[in-house]
């Protein structure tokens, strides 16, 4: 099965989020879902972040595939732009749940930023497992979150779970390495963007090169 993150960079209809408008954000998606199709490797989960809070183009273009497609606001406060996990028809989810991770209090120059859970099963063999989501904050606490959130992963509730991470950590690989998180954890990203797992094999991963955004599709094939 695929996994597929993307910092999206906005896609409101009238909105020119990144260097392209939503509409070319939804082809540009479209095109690679379809790729992964036809190369017999289809894309099951797509997590989005810094989605529009309303009239999202993606989570439009999803929903309208059959996808189940779960939001949340990326802030504690509930402004700013949203995040999202979409799971395709072969997958049922279980539930859709905001993670509160134990950081300090909201401060002007660091929003919290909390992460988003889905826990899910794979239709064809009934192997459960869970994928998180994440936009993490920029600023004074943005270490202190990447803590929290590596802690959590880690946790007890899902440590016998296979648990994927696809998300933009606002860091490069080498941050998270040389700060020892994440232990068992292994994964591909595309500069600030990861997609980490445990518990799961992780076959390989790929970039495709974003046209309509700073950022860049990064997706990862697992063996469930």
């Amino acid at each position: 099965m695929r996994v597929l993150t993307w910092n999206a960079r906005g896609d409101r209809p009238e909105e020119h989020g990144g260097s392209g408008t939503a509409e070319k954000k939804a082809a540009e998606l479209v095109s690679v879902l379809d790729y992964w199709e036809q190369m017999g490797d289809p894309v099951v989960v797509v997590c989005l972040q810094e989605l529009a809070r309303s009239q999202s183009a993606l989570r439009g273009l999803l929903t309208g595939r059959g996808w189940t497609v779960g939001t949340a606001p990326e802030n504690a406060d509930g402004g700013g732009r949203a995040q999202a996990i979409a799971a395709s028809p072969a997958l049922r989810v279980n539930r859709f749940a905001t993670v509160g991770l134990p950081v300090s209090e909201t401060i002007p120059s660091s929003p919290s930023r909390f992460p988003y859970r889905a826990d899910l099963t794979l239709g064809a063999n009934g192997r459960s497992f869970t994928v998180v989501t994440w936009h993490a904050t920029l600023g004074t606490l943005k270490m202190e979150h990447i803590v929290g959130l590596s802690e959590y992963v880690s946790g007890r509730e899902i440590s016998g779970k296979g648990i994927i991470v696809a998300a933009d950590f606002n860091c490069h690989m080498d941050i998270l390495n040389q700060s020892g998180l994440f232990r068992g954890f292994e994964g591909f990203s595309t500069g600030l963007d990861h997609i980490i797992a445990k518990g799961i094999t992780l076959s390989d991963g790929r970039n495709s090169w974003g046209k309509n955004s700073d950022h860049s599709m990064t997706s990862a094939h697992f063996e469930l």
